[in-house]
């Protein structure tokens, strides 16, 4: 019998740079009360000064980071995200699209992302042309 479970990891980045496993575990499903235990079983063993936590935008986890992260500030991972645009454009002009989008994170600063952002979403609004 195959029962569908979630396994989660946490990965840390340290003040030096280097990533660090910080936990796992299988759960049931991935709703609050189980990304708060999570969480909560993570701090007691010792994690402490989180300033930023990049994940999906389950809303079981963003609740939870809420709760059990005071101070911390939240981010969409860009995969995920970039996912979420894809489920929105046809699968021939996905690629394109996939490339595009990555030229925003490819920038090499704040103000050059944001430039950047607002020639792709600028582009993204023209309706593609036509194939003939």
């Amino acid at each position: 019998m195959v029962v569908s479970k979630a396994v989660v990891v946490a990965t840390g980045v340290t003040d030096q740079g280097r990533r660090e496993i910080l936990g796992v575990d299988v759960g049931d499903s991935e709703d609050e009360v189980f990304w708060r235990g999570f969480l909560t079983s993570l701090k007691k063993r010792g994690l402490a000064g989180v300033r930023l936590v990049i994940s999906d935008q389950h809303a079981g986890l963003v609740a939870a980071i809420a709760r059990g992260l005071q101070g911390s500030s939240h981010q969409r991972c860009r995969v995920h995200f970039i996912r979420n645009v894809l489920a929105h454009v046809a699968k021939g002009e996905a690629e394109m699209v996939a490339a595009v989008f990555r030229t925003i994170f490819a920038q090499p600063d704040l103000p050059s992302m944001s430039n950047q952002w607002d020639k792709v979403t600028r582009r993204a609004r023209r309706p593609l042309p036509q194939d003939r």
